[in-house]
């Protein structure tokens, strides 16, 4: 019987080996399906082609260097599935210096926003498929392997050099940095964490370079701080998208005191249509603090002075004042901007918790001071988990005040309430100041905006953007330049559709305060930088 069991045994054998590389091939390929629809079909085909020689390649090898090599190609595969589980897309620059910039405490809070069946059933598929390519091998003559090698060789280099003659932009960017042709390929599973990480830790190494001192030809000059203006205070928010507030329609009053304000119209103004160049941090409060706009590769480097230097230039004392952690063990554009002030808080001296409400505290008795200050605040704002803030609870008082307006009509989850009386908190936050310019007798200035909006139980950085949600972000102002500020806001809008992006905010202020920045042709680019790392149109809907 020995005789007919062995053939069967046999086929048995050679169909488990096929239906091994059939998963591995799976493994692979499953990711670059789910992204064909958002990607580019010649480019994605070329690196996918690539990315399937480089599976066989690893399946054929027969050496001490089988198993690290595959290792290798499963680590950058596993980022790729928990990136598309989590995020909706292969990892990104943007989300991967997001990833390298987030404390602890950030981690924690962005725990439960993690939909875990979803990655459960990812982890379940990827340790399936991965079993498959580890232990499945394809055997190839000696002739063989060198021609695929020749082959991986040919596709990785082929396409660089066939742009480097003929696109001189390309080739211009090569010569400034070799580094730049690795932005030329689509990311594939094979590749794709070492591609990100490579190009983004050389990006931190540029960030470290010194930035311009000049201006940009369109500023034909800077505002000098005369005897009727006095301070100014920029209170920047996190997470907070307009779609959820009151002050602009929300049918939950999430922002009371802003509604009432806007009521009253005593030099409040809440500036609608107004969007972040960005939809997370590090992109956003570069390009809103400095001349880089959406359109602007920040590896480039910073060209130009940042409105600080402005500022400080125009004899007025900067200070930046954080809750946030922007000076951890990483550099980021976000701390650049922050480490051209004059004078840095972060932190109490006195041992208490640094929460958003003494931050601003601190800002107020920087206010009072005789000279005159330009004072940025950075809060915690609606950073996840949005019931926490500043490793606090938040405030009963604005829980209470969401969940006496919730009814059966329009229940909302606890995220959800979260998140609003989150605003709710900020909201107070915010009117503190807005009350403290109400009682001097200066020509102060506030300004409340938030770094990028947020998909409410998701976050941001999200693959699609949900753009009105992600970009759309509050802006208000008070004190008697309002006026002044809002009208040159206006002249900063795109023509289509009537968008102010807070790229041109330091524009913005230059002309408010008496200087001349010029309108550009990128205010009607209506772009935003993605967190897939280039510049993408807004397709805008109201």
């Amino acid at each position: 019987m020995h005789y007919l069991t062995r053939p069967i045994t046999r086929i048995n054998t050679l169909a488990k080996a096929h239906y091994k590389r059939l998963l591995a091939l799976l493994l692979f390929l499953t990711p670059v399906i789910y992204c064909l629809p958002d990607s580019n079909y010649t480019s994605t085909g070329y690196f996918g082609t690539l990315n399937l020689l480089l599976l066989i390649f690893a399946l054929s090898i027969k050496s001490i260097l089988e198993k690290p090599f595959k290792i290798v190609l499963l680590a950058s595969v596993l980022v790729t599935y928990l990136s598309i589980a989590i995020s909706g897309g292969m990892l990104s620059s943007g989300a991967f210096h997001s990833i390298i910039d987030t404390t602890t405490l950030e981690i924690i809070g962005y725990i439960p926003l993690i939909s875990w069946p979803t990655i459960i059933i990812t982890l379940m598929v990827f340790g399936c498929g991965s079993y498959c390519f580890y232990t499945a091998t394809i055997s190839l003559s000696s002739h063989y392997k060198y021609l695929l090698l020749a082959s991986i060789i040919s596709v990785t280099f082929s396409l660089p050099c066939y742009r480097y003659f003929v696109d001189p932009s390309f080739k211009q960017s090569i010569k400034q940095d070799y580094f730049n042709a690795l932005y030329s390929f689509s990311d594939m599973p094979a590749y794709n964490l070492y591609r990100v990480a490579i190009t983004s830790f050389r990006e931190r190494y540029l960030s470290q370079q010194p930035y311009g001192i000049e201006l940009p030809s369109h500023i034909s000059f800077s505002p000098i701080a005369s005897s009727n203006q006095s301070d100014i205070i920029v209170i920047i928010g996190e997470s907070s998208r307009r779609l959820s507030y009151s002050v602009y329609g929300y049918g939950i009053d999430s922002t009371p005191k802003m509604k009432k304000r806007l009521k009253s119209g005593s030099n409040f103004i809440a500036v609608d249509k107004v969007y972040s160049p960005a939809p997370n941090t590090r992109e956003s409060i570069a390009r809103t603090l400095s001349f880089a706009t959406s359109n602007t590769y920040l590896r480039e480097g910073l060209e130009y002075q940042t409105l600080l230097d402005i500022m400080q230039k125009a004899g007025y004392l900067t200070v930046w004042i954080t809750t946030q952690d922007l000076y951890t063990r990483w550099d980021t554009y976000s701390a650049k901007i922050a480490n051209s002030a004059q004078k840095i808080i972060a932190g109490t001296s006195n041992g208490k918790t640094w929460t958003d409400q003494r931050a601003i505290e601190t800002a107020l008795l920087e206010l009072a001071k005789p000279e005159k200050s330009f004072v940025i605040v950075h809060l915690w704002g609606e950073h996840s988990d949005y019931s926490i803030r500043n490793n606090q609870p938040l405030p009963a008082t604005s829980i209470q005040a969401i969940e006496r307006q919730i009814d059966s009509e329009s229940p909302l989850n606890n995220i959800e309430v979260s998140y609003l009386s989150s605003i709710h908190h900020t909201d107070s936050i915010v009117d503190s100041v807005f009350s403290y310019i109400d009682s001097t007798q200066d020509h102060d200035l506030a300004i409340y905006f938030s770094d990028h909006g947020e998909v409410i139980g998701k976050g941001h950085g999200l693959i699609p953007i949900n753009i009105s949600s992600e970009l759309g972000i509050p802006f208000v102002i008070q004190g008697e330049l309002s006026a002044k500020l809002s009208e040159q806001i206006n002249n900063f809008r795109d023509i289509s559709k009537g968008i102010f992006n807070t790229s041109f905010f330091p524009e913005v202020m230059i002309n408010t305060l008496g200087g001349k920045a010029e309108r550009t042709d990128d205010v009607d680019l209506l772009s935003y930088f993605s967190i897939q790392g280039y510049p993408e149109n807004i397709n805008y809907s109201p």
